[in-house]
């Protein structure tokens, strides 16, 4: 029964917002967080998905990525860190780079900001339709569960 809640409010929740909880505590967020190690970068499982990397993405790099869009499904456009987005590929340059000049200082802090708030405005959006599914049932179907 604990398993049906989560899955409801999952679906309750909106793809968006799903897929940010998914990349943030799936096994991308596991590898950026090396496993729970660092919970704090979190963040950096879906910095892909904001839209200040993708403002940064090179002129070509641009037109690979609206290409990209056009054809795949969502999962593979948000996901796919081998040979996907442009935005996926920038990021993991950004975020690896041992001296970022200060541009890149500054993508990286509103890249953190934006990917932080999707976090959170996912895990509100979470928790609500959690406790909307948990007042949905009867005590006595939660006892146990």
């Amino acid at each position: 029964m604990k398993y049906g809640r989560v899955s409801r409010a999952l679906h309750a929740i909106g793809d968006d917002h799903r897929r940010v909880l998914e990349l943030a505590y799936g096994d991308v967020g596991a590898a950026v967080t090396e496993c729970s190690l660092r919970p704090g970068d979190r963040w950096k499982a879906i910095a892909p998905m904001t839209n200040a990397i993708t403002e940064h993405v090179p002129k070509g790099g641009r037109k690979a990525l609206a290409k990209l869009h056009a054809n795949k499904p969502l999962d593979e456009r948000r996901r796919d860190t081998s040979c996907g987005p442009v935005a996926v590929h920038l990021t993991q340059h950004l975020l690896t780079k041992t001296m970022p000049s200060e541009i890149e200082r500054a993508t990286v802090a509103k890249v953190r900001d934006e990917a932080t708030t999707l976090l959170r405005e996912a895990e509100t959006a979470f928790a609500g339709a959690l406790q909307a599914e948990t007042k949905w049932l009867g005590e006595d179907d939660r006892v146990g569960a």
